[in-house]
């Protein structure tokens, strides 16, 4: 029915602003070579890893002792390098999505709506979702131009 668009013809970005799990030790960066460097965050010493098999490397330590690691581990490494550069306005921007999500069920009793059928819900969630969006918009002009009467 209708074509599927992609992200680049509207000129749309992506942006992950959570990573779980605890921050790796080693810092993974790929040179314009195509080589990929490690940092090791406890020692503070570089290593040049070496492509053993496909997206997967290793690299020995200075103790003698090889690390290994895989093309997942270097991904998860740059998007928690984005994350960490990311302003924290664009940061929020997600806990502000997930607030609106909970002030979409805050009013309904045991997150049940008092309509019955799919029609009557549905109209009833595109309501409280305009609502909540007009609160915002209001509240967000009101910060923009204060009224100066």
């Amino acid at each position: 029915m209708f074509p599927m668009l992609s992200m680049l013809e509207h000129d749309k970005t992506l942006l992950f602003t959570g990573i779980q799990g605890a921050k790796g030790r080693s810092t993974f960066l790929v040179s314009e070579n195509g080589q990929v460097v490690v940092i090791d965050g406890q020692e503070g010493e570089v290593y040049v890893a070496e492509n053993y098999k496909e997206g997967k490397f290793k690299f020995k330590e200075n103790a003698g002792k090889t690390r290994y690691f895989t093309q997942k581990d270097i991904d998860s490494c740059s998007r928690r390098l984005q994350v960490e550069q990311m302003p924290e306005e664009t940061k929020n921007r997600r806990n502000n999505v997930e607030a609106t999500i909970f002030q979409l069920t805050y009013f309904t009793r045991n997150n049940k709506t008092r309509y019955r059928g799919k029609t009557k819900h549905q109209f009833w969630a595109n309501c409280r979702a305009m609502w909540n969006n007009l609160v915002r918009i209001a509240n967000h002009l009101g910060d923009v131009c204060p009224n100066t009467a």
